[in-house]
């Protein structure tokens, strides 16, 4: 990120100074405004911060164990107990986690229909609409949106416990190679 006149503030240092890019606010606040195709071209943009997220995880997987160890207690992922999978303690990775599901939440406020208490199709019902209609299609592409965003984060977080399982396999190999 270091070509880039940003920051996503998700750990790196930011010696320059450089601004942070509240995607995740300026999303939120175009769907209020119900400017649905700048909110759409807004998601494109947090499709490719979760893709990058994702990429990066990808190096991680070629990385030395050791390495990689020496790199997550830098980035303060620690387990809270030993039967605990590695977890991440950065907040605005958790942020960007929670952000990214509550713009999901907007759902019903897009396609004009209420959620159903009782768990009925209306939702499902307004979103076929709105497809066979294809009259509105800033709302269709943004609700495609909301399912790539899903998609990119639920991508990164297998990437991560992929990452966190190769990690482990390959440091218990050099710990106990007689076992193995």
């Amino acid at each position: 990120m270091q070509g880039s006149p940003f920051t996503l503030e998700l750990g790196e240092p930011n010696f320059a100074g450089k601004p942070n890019l509240e995607y995740d606010l300026r999303i939120g606040d175009r769907v209020e405004e119900k400017e649905y195709e700048k909110a759409a071209s807004d998601y494109w943009l947090l499709e490719q911060i979760w893709n990058l997220l994702t990429e990066i995880e990808d190096l991680h997987l070629l990385m030395d164990p050791d390495d990689f160890l020496h790199l997550k207690n830098q980035l303060s992922i620690k387990a809270t107990n030993e039967s605990e999978a590695f977890r991440f303690r950065s907040m605005a990775l958790i942020e960007l986690t929670r952000s990214s599901k509550d713009l999901k939440q907007r759902v019903p406020d897009i396609l004009g229909v209420e959620v159903d208490p009782k768990g009925g199709p209306w939702i499902q019902e307004a979103a076929m609409a709105l497809f066979h209609r294809k009259g509105d299609v800033a709302k269709i592409h943004l609700s495609q949106a909301f399912q790539v965003i899903e998609g990119a984060v639920k991508r990164f977080y297998f990437a991560y416990r992929q990452l966190i399982g190769a990690t482990i396999l390959m440091y218990d190999v050099r710990l106990f190679p007689s076992y193995c």
